[in-house]
């Protein structure tokens, strides 16, 4: 049976005290509410930042391996 990405995994929602916290505090809350209550409209909203942080993230982590296999090649 093929489930819909959303159902692979819950995000659990904030706690009330989230939304005290200073200064990111209620936009965190909002956030958060909504990738907890509805995540294929949280996705859709943000694809771009979502893409661009994975794009980020996968850059940094090729350039890490590379470093690491340069390191292991020059030590054999």
């Amino acid at each position: 049976t093929h489930l819909p990405y959303t159902a692979l995994f819950k995000i659990p929602g904030p706690k009330p005290s989230v939304a005290d916290w200073p200064i990111v505090g209620d936009k965190l809350y909002e956030l958060w509410t909504l990738f907890a209550t509805n995540l294929e409209q949280a996705i859709q909203t943000f694809m771009l930042q979502i893409k661009a942080g994975l794009t980020s993230l996968l850059g940094t982590l090729g350039g890490v391996l590379g470093s690491l296999l340069l390191s292991i090649l020059s030590l054999a």
